[in-house]
């Protein structure tokens, strides 16, 4: 799906959800669970999102030119500068590779393959800019692992990375004032989630906070209502609509 999204002919399949978050103001904050990468390449493609801080985590990011004997280069602004709208996925996502500190003293840490990286950048002047993730190149054997946290009761999700985008997902969670659920049916599976809302209960409850389901299916309201209280309203759409 990755490859299929990047083709010039996908980009009407995404319109829905340009029509969404083009309603975002800078500061907002996506929190996703899923492991696609249509929020990140919507809002890449208005110029709201960068690849070095919009997951939540720093990315140290070069260019690497034709020539490997050359060093390597800092990438230019319009790919690398600050996002206006972070993403983060909870459940990590397609192109991300873990790799595990051989040490109890170093971090577990993130790292961006090349196929996302390549697979979503936009072209500048028609040309396709190559960007890499500097801890790509050097990671210890095995390289790395893929950093999905598959549905299940059983999320295992190491890592202080991982760690850093569910702390910035609370805070975001803690100090929003509009929370607008799109397409999220909080599944039993999904504890972590909902321990991650658990404090929204008790503020929307004292009017700190709004709370807006759009969704047409009733259960996954129902949900929604069981675990935040009353105060949720529904909106009976999906996204785009």
């Amino acid at each position: 799906m990755h490859w299929r999204d990047d083709q010039p002919e996908a980009s009407h399949r995404r319109e829905y959800l340009h029509r969404e978050l083009d309603a975002l103001r800078n500061g907002d904050v996506v929190i996703t669970t899923n492991y696609d990468t249509l929020a990140e390449r919507v809002l890449l493609e208005t110029r709201r999102w960068s690849v070095s801080d919009g997951y939540g985590f720093s990315v140290p990011l070069t260019n690497i030119p034709p020539d490997p004997l050359k060093p390597r280069r800092t990438p230019p602004a319009w790919v690398t500068g600050p996002s206006k709208v972070r993403v983060l996925k909870l459940h990590g996502s397609f192109g991300w590779r873990q790799i595990e500190g051989s040490s109890r003293s170093e971090r577990d840490e993130i790292v961006l393959g090349s196929e996302l990286l390549s697979g979503m950048l936009p072209k500048r002047n028609g040309r396709i800019s190559l960007l890499y993730d500097l801890r790509e190149q050097s990671a210890p054997f095995p390289m790395t692992i893929p950093a999905l946290a598959y549905p299940s009761f059983l999320k295992q999700m190491s890592g202080s990375t991982f760690l850093e985008v569910w702390e910035a997902a609370r805070i975001a969670l803690a100090s929003a004032q509009e929370i607008r659920i799109l397409g999220a049916s909080l599944p039993p599976a999904d504890a972590g989630v909902r321990t991650l809302f658990a404090s929204t209960r008790f503020r929307l409850a004292r009017g700190e906070v709004s709370v807006r389901v759009d969704d047409k299916n009733l259960e996954a309201f129902e949900r929604w209502e069981a675990h935040l209280g009353p105060q949720v309203r529904w909106e009976k759409r999906y996204a785009g609509e």
